[in-house]
């Protein structure tokens, strides 16, 4: 049995080993993976769980597989229109299964609920399937937004769901 669910904080030192073990994999898609502003102050990020993926602005949604923590994504706020798709990751074991869809699908329905206008998201140029699961549920490639390093252009890539 599939169920996604809003993370508890019984579930919130799981999530923490789950985005641990997210770190540890998109470290090896880039060697200036570190230097990706998506994952600065994540260290703090991850001590102060749920932090800004709480509600009512946020969200942090779990896949559970047969009792078993599958997968995660998380939604903050950027201002008060528009949120941020942050931290997709499912566990190898479990691909294959379209947990990735359905945590996307349900964060998109939590983005509506909290009364969001767009949901805005960076991913690295490397992480395709993610691509395709975005791009089903809606979102297209946007430009960068202004300000974003020169340098990591080539390896970021934005896109964005307009929730009208």
């Amino acid at each position: 049995m599939i169920e996604i669910i809003e993370a508890g904080l019984d579930q919130i030192e799981a999530i923490r080993e789950l985005l641990r073990e997210y770190l540890a994999w998109a470290f090896t898609l880039d060697s200036r993976s570190d230097e990706a502003p998506t994952f600065h102050g994540l260290d703090d990020e991850l001590a102060g769980l749920p932090g800004p993926y709480a509600p009512p602005a946020g969200r942090l949604l779990a896949a559970v597989v047969e009792g078993e923590l599958a997968g995660c994504v998380a939604l903050k706020q950027v201002d008060i229109t528009t949120g941020e798709l942050k931290r997709l990751y499912v566990r190898p074991a479990f691909r294959g299964r379209d947990l990735g869809s359905l945590l996307v699908g349900r964060l998109v329905e939590e983005a509506r609920i909290i009364g969001y206008q767009r949901i805005d998201l960076d991913s690295y140029h490397t992480m395709t399937s993610a691509h395709r699961i975005y791009q089903g549920a809606g979102f297209r490639f946007v430009e960068p937004p202004p300000g974003f390093p020169a340098e990591m252009r080539a390896v970021v890539v934005f896109m964005e769901l307009d929730l009208g």
